[in-house]
């Protein structure tokens, strides 16, 4: 990956996603493939302490900008990812139609991420793992996402355990699937190591689907 971002000599905006390769920097997605962990600190070291402000979700990821780049406080504006009152991504599906059309049996959970290993969906199997042995409950769990190179170490646990039979994998689906998911899902669980924002529990909010997620900094925000 060849990294390009202009040298501005007139004042500008930028924002910040996160600063995970700063805090969790043992994760390849934020150090050797893709965008390396090199490429980030030149880009952020030279960006963000020039800015005329700098944009970011939350409190937690504002502190970590002014403690990781010495940018004065003043310069850095927290503004908060909506958290809709109304559904972001309204479907046509109902749960039955979604059921056949998935072919998807009982309730589930859901969990949309790409596999990555920062978004730690070994931590889901081994939770259902736990359910069923010493509670006796069984719990059908929905993957939704396109692989980044994580999948097969995921699948291979899922068949170990013996947990094939409450996984569906659904690969990347559409965004009418998804809604639909959000809408008749048990809950969203959200068992991510990163942030400090998150879209998934927002798009569950908006579709009053309850949500499970990391205490991360930022998340309770």
């Amino acid at each position: 990956m060849t990294l390009g971002y202009p040298t501005l000599p007139l004042p500008y905006i930028s924002t910040v996603w996160d600063l995970e390769h700063r805090k969790q920097p043992y994760f390849p997605e934020v150090s050797v493939s893709g965008w390396t962990w090199s490429e980030r600190e030149k880009y952020y070291a030279e960006v963000l302490p020039r800015a005329s402000f700098v944009i970011t979700g939350t409190q937690a990821g504002r502190d970590e900008i002014v403690h990781f780049y010495n940018v004065s406080p003043a310069n850095v504006r927290v503004i908060p990812l909506p958290a809709s009152a109304q559904p972001l991504m309204p479907s046509t599906l109902d749960g039955r139609t979604l059921r056949d059309k998935l072919r998807l049996n009982g309730d589930f959970l859901l969990y949309p991420a790409q596999f990555w290993p920062h978004k730690n969906h070994i931590n889901l199997l081994l939770a259902l793992d736990i359910l069923r042995k010493r509670h006796g409950l069984r719990l059908n769990l929905v993957f939704t996402g396109s692989d980044k190179g994580n999948r097969e170490y995921v699948s291979a646990h899922v068949r170990e355990w013996g947990l094939s039979d409450q996984i569906f994998d659904l690969g990347f689906v559409s965004r009418d699937e998804l809604s639909a998911l959000y809408a008749n899902a048990l809950a969203l669980v959200f068992p991510s190591f990163f942030g400090p924002d998150n879209l998934p529990p927002l798009e569950a909010f908006s579709l009053n689907c309850p949500v499970v997620a990391s205490r991360i900094p930022g998340a309770e925000e």
